[in-house]
């Protein structure tokens, strides 16, 4: 029998349920650029240090030199395709994940994606492997199939251990006078989020149908301080600030 470690289990933050948590493919600046037809049914993850072996005479443990340890890649398979019984073309389901395989023009290289699934977040990452297979189509448009993506974490500012200064401040922690890093911007994004759907019923009946038809944007700076704006980049309120700890919503977009 299977025992449960109550100790390890109480150190877990908590985490309750919730139906309906769409799963997306955001930019760096929190804006949909893909939305999943179906949550995955699986995430699969893998990382892994390298070692190069340093062959030694008389003994069978061989010396290892490290050499680095690699990004953790994310694999999506089987993600659902099915609009068939809806009467509904999934090509752009399919096409739109290979538009984020190809290179900008300016950059020339594909654009920098974040995975995103309720609070979970995944990135900064580039999609290095797409497939899939349909089985079922409606006037030779695919209606039923199977779409399999990788995505490979990259380095970012995010990633720096620590940031320069007199306060020593970690990233991850408060932000410093340098500003908050691309991972804790991307936090502050997740935090409005999350508390626009949370509040939802609260909201303005202006903003309210935005936030439920998603269309709007996301806009941060280096304090924290997120606003919301819409296509024409006009701001539309103030979301709340993040800190890189505590997330302080303001009452602007709110019914009065």
């Amino acid at each position: 029998m299977t025992i449960v470690n109550t100790e390890a289990l109480n150190a877990l933050a908590e985490s309750p349920q919730a139906s309906g948590v769409p799963a997306v493919l955001v930019d760096e600046e929190g804006a949909i650029l893909y939305k999943f037809l179906y949550a995955p049914e699986k995430q699969a993850f893998s990382k892994s240090a390298k070692f190069t072996e340093v062959p030694v005479g008389g003994t069978a443990r061989q010396p290892q030199v490290y050499g680095y340890t690699t990004g953790t890649t994310l694999r999506l398979d089987n993600l659902l395709l099915d609009t068939f019984c809806d009467g509904r073309s999934g090509r752009e389901l399919i096409e739109g994940l290979g538009r984020l395989t190809n290179p900008d023009a300016e950059t020339l290289k594909p654009e920098l994606i974040y995975f995103v699934y309720g609070t979970f977040s995944f990135g900064p990452a580039y999609i290095t492997d797409l497939s899939w297979e349909t089985e079922a189509w409606l006037n030779g448009e695919p209606a039923v199939g199977r779409i399999n993506i990788t995505l490979i974490e990259v380095p970012g500012d995010a990633t720096t251990a620590t940031t320069t200064g007199t306060t020593g401040t970690t990233a991850g922690t408060t932000a410093s006078t340098t500003g908050l890093t691309d991972r804790q911007k991307l936090e502050a994004r997740q935090q409005a989020d999350a508390w626009l759907s949370a509040n939802i019923n609260r909201l303005r009946p202006d903003i309210q149908q935005r936030v439920r038809s998603r269309s709007f944007k996301f806009l941060t700076n280096d304090t924290g301080t997120v606003q919301i704006t819409d296509a024409n980049n006009a701001i539309l309120g103030t979301v709340g600030t993040w800190d890189g700890r505590q997330w302080s919503p303001n009452s602007q977009l709110l019914r009065s």
